[in-house]
């Protein structure tokens, strides 16, 4: 079993020492994983996690926008169609791969991240958040492939 892991620490403090965070955990995304030893039944097996703690959702609506302060993130916005909606502080995403015969392989995903598909609304009004805020909202998808 290998262990990975990265974090990074999101300032605590934005201009005119405005301070948004209150605690460190919420400025600490920390993602850690494993690749899982399959003994040569499968060539890959990779499961991996992500925490943040950060109050505000991941969401780059009006990014650029500026106030009186300034850049600062925005309140919390429920997604389109869930009011009151709330999101989880946890993602995790599971890959495996088998190939065979020199020149096919298989694999599969299956996840819970910040999925973002591009959706087109009339003037532009795209949902600039993640998809997926919810602990039953994950997605898969399998894949077939063949070298030439």
């Amino acid at each position: 079993m290998t262990p990975l892991g990265t974090d990074s620490i999101i300032n605590k403090r934005l201009s005119k020492g405005f301070s948004y965070y209150d605690s460190i955990l919420q400025r600490i995304p920390i993602m850690f994983g494993f690749n899982i030893p399959t003994f040569k039944i499968l060539d890959v097996c990779a499961l991996e996690f992500e925490y943040s703690g950060n109050r505000f959702p991941n969401n780059y609506h009006r990014a650029g926008d500026m106030d009186k302060q300034g850049l600062v993130p925005l309140p919390p916005r429920p997604a389109t169609g869930t009011p009151g909606a709330t999101w989880d502080s946890w993602k995790w995403s599971l890959y495996v791969k088998k190939a065979f015969a020199k020149r096919f392989s298989v694999s599969a995903l299956a996840s819970r991240d910040h999925m973002k598909p591009a959706t087109h609304h009339p003037g532009n009004r795209q949902d600039r958040g993640d998809f997926l805020i919810k602990k039953a909202h994950w997605w898969w998808m399998a894949r077939i492939r063949v070298d030439f």
